[in-house]
């Protein structure tokens, strides 16, 4: 048992770490700033608040 929860252990760790080495080595982001002049934010609200909304 201790031996599949170790296999378990390193898969999961290589599994978060590959994604994350990839993005920094080759560049790939989510975010970029700077690339366009016009850009597009989408934002979620949770409803209005009593204290929050009238500000």
């Amino acid at each position: 048992m201790s031996g599949i929860l170790w296999w378990i252990f390193y898969f999961l760790t290589i599994y978060a770490f590959i994604p994350g080495f990839l993005s920094r080595v080759f560049g790939f982001r989510v975010f970029r700033r700077g690339r366009v002049k016009r850009e597009i934010a989408l934002t979620f609200d949770d409803g209005p608040d009593p204290l929050y909304t009238p500000q």
